[in-house]
């Protein structure tokens, strides 16, 4: 019975992994012998001893050539030799013709948001702007369904203070308004992503809000700096200007039946309005003289009040340890308002608390002011633990929700090191308001929001977008969240009939089996130390974690686990130099750790690093022309000096440089570096494929043709290097100006055979081989199989 569960499985793991030769390619470079005999010998020269020989026609695997492109290194029954390339003929077994043949994960769907920067609804759908490697509008419907993803370019945005800037909005027309084109151009699009009209900067003035009112089918804008909110018609015309000069610095608006209200800051930090912050629960006091009575927790757990200058302080005994004879006096301060709600004054925090709103109508005419501390005293009901006395409170913006006038707070510690967010529902008529319960906030992150359905939905952290009752209470997620699927799978490796993914959206480390389903999953809830990282790297039987430190001061971390998630050491800081570019991390297989980061070790220089698995420094090299001293003398004379740069790592530890020769051809070398610091050279790469596209004639036609043409500069970022079981190399590399992603794949003498785009597929970080070498990449919330076919 065993024997025949265990044939099961073996077929079901070979019909996952195709090995059936029919169903694709294996790609095998070909010598055919071409001469009425051919001698295969130990190296590459003429008077090498003869290992065999073999007769015309007789196929030889090619896995290298030398230096000079006259022999190749092949394979003939498992004995590797040497032949004179001019008697063979090259052949390429399998044509290229690469497809989508399978996916694990989130097969039907890639509406996992990953991290969101701006979000609007209209009547029939939820948008919400996500950006990883790229901008897409990510489109659900009214029961979080997912509907399409738009790719959006904003060619300007590029850090988080742009990101802040984006506007958008959307009518019930199904088009949607943003500026992608730049920060003051609003451009109009349709459903399917097609720009319908542009609205220039020249009317707009600067944009520093947007939202468009279904009511009269009119976009409104806000020009901050010149207070004031100017209205444009389906066609893009101005027909509606809104001064503002009651304003101090608007930051946002709402529509609520004919008026419009308005978040206004002040101009600097001296006007932010002082309240006190008790940072304990809140307490009423019962008989305060009675030395039988007890303080009672209110319902507020924790409030901050107002600097009210006819407030009392009170005093009251405390029993110590149940001992009457031991008491000692506390200070309590009322801020009553006819309601009593006392605090302890030695536990009270200052805190600032920054905006207030204006209310104009639609016509432009001034109807009121909320000012925040004089009108209401804000509450919050959460504990915050701070190292230091003050916080700052920031009111975010304002939208309407079941008639209630939602502002989102989030709270700050100057020191740094907290972060929350509540959201405050005010009644407009007579003022009142409720609290939300605190809510974690990433505050690296943007912060984006939108009213639905009696709901607020809003991203509060990395991977996660979220609807939120009033009360801060999660009833509903929107995009996928799955603790077994990938969310976004950004590192992946085939492994011993298992795959390793780390998943950047939930921060987790995972196994899973060749049907996708976890084996062992470990998250950052498990394992606190799961933090913010820079690359990821498996090896055979440990996982290294570049991790961020200090994000501020740019310190990174080793973590490194077994083949079971575990966590064995951590090792390593290294300090980030201001202009390090993305740090990466391998391993060969002799356990030694090669990691790439412009930087510091121990005030140690260097850009590459390389440890021992102990993690003790062997070598490092202060600059990237610094790795000519792996090299041997007389090779290291063909380099041109200055022009080695770093590529990569591929999956065996091995270093990828681009050089110039002295002659002035450009090449990558694959080089094996040992615990000496010396490396051995194991294969030279074509460059073109690493160029940008140029304007040239083609002999042929005589027409001109966009080729790609290397000449020294590499203007993208090479994500992942991995040579498969038949000698083939494959670089995935991304512009780092179009963002486009494509594969190249490299015959086993460094020629260019095949190029694929892959800017079909979104989020793209990476990929791996499996053990047909079909090439496996990842795509957010799935895995993508390409095979090659006949």
């Amino acid at each position: 019975m065993k024997t025949k569960t265990k044939l099961i499985l073996s077929i079901a793991l070979m019909a996952f992994l195709d090995f059936r030769p029919a169903y694709s390619d294996v790609i095998i470079m070909e010598a055919i012998v071409d001469s009425d005999a051919l001698n295969i010998r130990q190296s590459n020269t003429a008077t090498s001893n003869i290992l065999t020989s073999v007769k015309k026609g007789t196929k030889l695997k090619i896995v290298g050539i030398d230096d000079e492109k006259v022999w190749y290194k092949v394979d003939y029954n498992r004995k590797i030799g040497w032949v004179d390339k001019k008697y063979t003929q090259t052949n390429v077994v399998g044509d290229g013709n690469y497809k989508i043949v399978s996916s694990l994960g989130n097969i039907n769907s890639s509406g996992v948001i990953y991290n969101g920067i701006k979000s609007t609804v209209n009547n029939k759908y939820r948008y919400v702007l996500d950006f990883s490697e790229k901008a897409f509008l990510k489109v659900f419907d009214k029961n979080n369904d997912f509907v399409s993803s738009i790719p959006i370019n904003y060619s300007w945005a590029y850090d988080k203070k742009d990101f802040d800037s984006i506007v958008l909005a959307a009518d019930d027309d199904s088009n949607f308004y943003t500026n992608s084109q730049a920060k003051n151009i609003i451009t109009k699009y349709d459903e399917k992503g097609t720009a319908l009209l542009t609205i220039n900067a020249d009317l707009l003035g600067d944009v520093s809000f947007i939202s468009f009112n279904n009511t009269d089918k009119i976009l409104y804008s806000l020009d901050s700096p010149a207070k004031n909110i100017k209205g444009f018609d389906i066609q893009g015309l101005n027909t509606k200007n809104i001064f503002l000069p009651e304003t101090r610095v608007p930051k946002s608006f709402s529509f609520y039946k004919n008026n419009i209200y308005v978040l206004d800051y002040p101009e600097n930090a001296k006007d932010y309005y002082s309240v006190y912050y008790v940072d304990t629960y809140s307490y009423e006091l019962k008989n305060n003289y009675d030395l039988k009575s007890k303080t009672v927790e209110s319902p507020a757990k924790g409030s901050i009040l107002k600097n009210n200058s006819n407030s009392k302080t009170y005093k009251t005994k405390v029993f110590i340890d149940k001992d009457q004879t031991k008491v000692k006096e506390v200070n309590w301060i009322d801020f009553s308002d006819g309601i009593k709600k006392f605090g302890v004054l030695e536990d009270l925090k200052k805190v600032d608390v920054l905006g207030d709103i204006d209310i104009y109508k639609n016509t432009g005419e001034y109807v009121s002011n909320i000012t925040l501390n004089d009108n209401w005293t804000i509450k919050s009901p959460d504990r915050h633990k701070v190292n230091e006395n003050s916080l700052i409170r920031e009111l975010k913006g304002i939208i309407f929700n079941n008639n209630s006038l939602i502002i989102p707070v989030i709270s700050l510690s100057k020191g740094g090191g907290f972060s929350s967010l509540n959201y405050y529902s005010i009644d407009i008529q007579d003022k009142s308001y409720k609290v939300s319960q605190a809510i974690n906030f990433d505050s690296s992150k943007s912060l984006t929001y939108f009213s639905d359905n009696n709901n607020i939905y809003t991203s509060v952290a990395k991977g996660s977008f979220i609807g939120l009752s009033e009360n801060g209470i999660e009833k509903e997620k929107l995009g996928i969240q799955s603790s077994n699927k990938f969310n976004m799978a950004y590192k992946i490796d085939f492994a011993e009939n298992k795959l390793n993914v780390f998943d950047k959206a939930s921060y987790s480390i995972g196994s899973y089996d060749l049907n996708g389903e976890a084996l062992k999953v470990v998250y950052r809830e498990q394992k606190s130390d799961l933090f913010n990282y820079e690359d990821v790297f498996f090896a055979k039987d440990k996982t290294y974690l570049l991790k961020s430190i200090s994000v501020e001061d740019k310190k990174i971390g080793i973590d490194i686990y077994d083949n079971k998630i575990n966590k064995i050491y951590d090792k390593w800081l290294i300090t980030l130099s201001p202009d390090s570019t993305k740090p990466k991390i391998s391993a060969n297989k002799e356990g030694d750790i090669f990691i790439y980061a412009k930087g510091f070790f121990y005030n140690r220089k260097s850009v590459l690093y390389m440890f021992n698995d102990k993690g003790y420094l062997i070598n490092n090299w202060e600059k990237e022309t610094e790795l000519a001293r792996t090299y041997d003398e007389e090779p290291r004379k063909q380099i041109r000096e200055n022009s080695i740069k770093f590529f990569g790592f591929d999956k065996d530890g091995n270093t990828y440089i681009s050089l110039s020769t002295r002659g002035g051809q450009f090449k990558v070398h694959k080089l094996k570096i040992n615990q000496e610091g010396r490396g051995k050279l194991l294969k030279v790469f074509e460059t073109d494929f690493f160029g940008d596209l140029t304007l040239i004639e083609d002999e042929a036609t005589k027409t001109k043709i966009n080729k790609r043409k290397f000449e020294g500069i590499f203007s993208g970022e090479v994500l992942d290097i991995e040579e498969g079981k038949q000698g083939f190399t494959y670089f995935m590399v991304k512009d780092n100006i179009t963002r486009e992603v494509r594969l190249g794949i490299f015959d086993s003498i460094g020629d260019l055979w095949k190029e694929i785009p892959l800017n079909n597929y979104p989020d793209i970080s990476g990929f791996s081989l499996d053990s047909q070498d079909n090439i496996w990449v990842s795509q957010g919330t799935s895995l993508r199989k390409f095979a090659n076919y006949k």
